[in-house]
């Protein structure tokens, strides 16, 4: 069975997600492809589980504060360069796409009719969890950013649905630190974030997020 594996390339949770998994799906009889989209291939690193992966520019979210921007979205991206990408990627010989928010791979995965299963966060908003509402057009560009046929959700919490927790890579230490919290939103403003977990003084919080350079 061929199977190729479209990863989001923006940030790193759709990485990290791909790192647990492919291991996994490595000791079956599967026979995986890459294909990577939403930044430069060079800015990459520690890729050497994903082989000879194929890398495009894909479409990217455009996000202000933690929250999607819908216009700029739409006008940041090339569409015209996308649906070149698309038409030109060979998905025929694949059995199967598994699409982790990654638009290339589903939308030509759609095109010639390749059997799509979605595995991401994104995915668990098809069910009925918990939503910021009147965002009408967020939402939609949600739903057709990477449209696939099946969808694998994964959120923290199930919401009585049938959504899966989180897929991190196993510790190689049974060694924790009971007060010490990661957070990683990397999206979110940082001065949001801080005001957030500064009230909780039990706990120590190591915060990955983006810093701009000075």
């Amino acid at each position: 069975m061929r199977v190729l594996y479209g990863i989001q390339g923006t940030g790193n949770g759709h990485l990290a997600r791909a790192r647990a998994l492919v291991p996994a799906l490595r000791k079956t009889s599967i026979e995986l492809d890459f294909v990577l989209s939403g930044r430069a291939r060079e800015d990459y690193f520690n890729m050497e589980l994903f082989g000879d992966f194929a890398s495009y520019d894909g479409l990217s979210l455009v996000t202000e504060r933690g929250r999607l921007k819908a216009w700029e979205t739409v006008t940041q991206n090339s569409i015209r360069q996308f649906m070149h990408d698309c038409s030109s990627l060979d998905v025929g010989q694949y059995d199967l796409i598994i699409s982790d928010f990654e638009p290339l791979s589903a939308w030509a995965a759609r095109r010639h009719r390749v059997p799509t299963v979605g595995i991401s966060h994104q995915c668990a908003f098809n069910y009925a969890v918990p939503k910021v509402r009147g965002h009408w057009n967020s939402s939609l560009i949600m739903k057709v950013f990477a449209p696939t046929a099946t969808h694998v959700g994964l959120h923290w919490h199930h919401f009585n649905q049938p959504i899966l927790p989180p897929l991190i890579e196993p510790l190689k230490s049974g060694r924790t630190d009971g007060n010490k919290i990661l957070v990683y939103m990397g999206f979110e403003a940082l001065e949001e974030v801080l005001d957030f977990v500064r009230p909780f003084t039990e706990y120590k919080f190591v915060i990955y997020a983006r810093v701009e350079q000075g």
